[in-house]
């Protein structure tokens, strides 16, 4: 059966011809209704041709606004590498504020379509499509606390390591410490600034680093780490030998640190501005999800 198109586009033909048309016997040969046809001929007759009309509505009053439009398109170009649509939502939340703007901020999938509307996005076709995603995460928070401690750089290119603490569930950024090496004592300092500032989890996963764990150092000994995790009432737990992807929301958040701290000053000493430099992107990142 031809379409509605092809149908109505003979139609107009056959009325262009000076052909008469019986609005019934038309009807039953293409398959459609005779007040499809009166009605379509009607239109033909009044407009002198048929064409297909858009089906967009008249109104779309949840359409984004314009000037919202102008507001994206305008911070992804400023804000440099902290420009995805959470960043985004952050400066437009300030632009509101501060202009007293009638408008409210979109959410984080309208500002990627935005985006993708005015092509501003780099698509990534090899990626795994977000379907295909088997995804994991505790239920509530404080079930699960991630630690895992990556390298940085000085200013000086001294190597240092910071320690990161992720709430599993959330993925809030609960701890952010700055050591010399990756040791059992920095590990402690960073844990227990998660367990003071947000309480103690069920469950703290780690590594295999030597940092938090001494059973392929020691077997059959507790490490001064997992002691700590004891005494506090925390279960820990350790990932699978080579396997970083059981750790992966806190490996994830080590790539977006590094990355803010890529456009923020070096510091030239471990004891001094470094713990503001990490002050400044804990606070940043705590509150949000979108490290990982």
């Amino acid at each position: 059966m031809a379409s509605r198109r092809h149908v109505m586009n003979l139609l107009d033909a056959l009325l262009a011809a000076g052909v008469r048309v019986n609005a019934a016997e038309f009807a039953r040969e293409h398959g459609v209704s005779v007040r499809t046809v009166y009605r379509h001929r009607a239109r033909i007759r009044a407009e002198g041709q048929w064409q297909e009309r858009s089906r967009r509505p008249r109104s779309s009053p949840r359409v984004t606004p314009p000037e919202v439009d102008a507001w994206i398109c305008k911070l992804r170009a400023e804000l440099g590498p902290d420009n995805g649509a959470d960043f985004i939502r952050d400066a437009l939340d300030d632009v509101r504020r501060r202009t007293d703007a009638s408008w409210s901020v979109p959410s984080r999938s309208t500002v990627n379509r935005v985006l993708a509307r005015h092509d501003l996005l780099v698509a990534t076709p090899a990626k795994r499509p977000r379907s295909s995603w088997r995804r994991f995460s505790y239920a509530r928070p404080r079930d699960c606390y991630q630690i895992d401690a990556t390298e940085v750089k000085l200013a000086d290119g001294r190597a240092v390591v910071v320690f990161d603490v992720l709430d599993d569930c959330t993925r809030t950024l609960v701890a952010c410490h700055a050591a010399a090496a990756e040791t059992a004592r920095a590990a402690i300092t960073a844990i227990r600034q998660a367990f003071t500032g947000y309480g103690v989890p069920a469950i703290v996963l780690s590594d295999n680093g030597i940092a938090f764990t001494s059973r392929r150092t020691r077997p059959g000994s507790i490490s001064t780490f997992v002691q700590t995790l004891i005494d506090h009432g925390a279960r820990p737990i350790n990932s699978s030998p080579y396997h970083p992807q059981t750790c992966g929301k806190v490996e994830r958040h080590h790539q977006t640190l590094k990355k803010w701290l890529s456009t923020q000053p070096p510091p030239q000493t471990l004891t001094g501005p470094p713990r503001v430099w990490l002050t400044r992107g804990g606070e940043w990142f705590r509150p949000c999800v979108r490290a990982c």
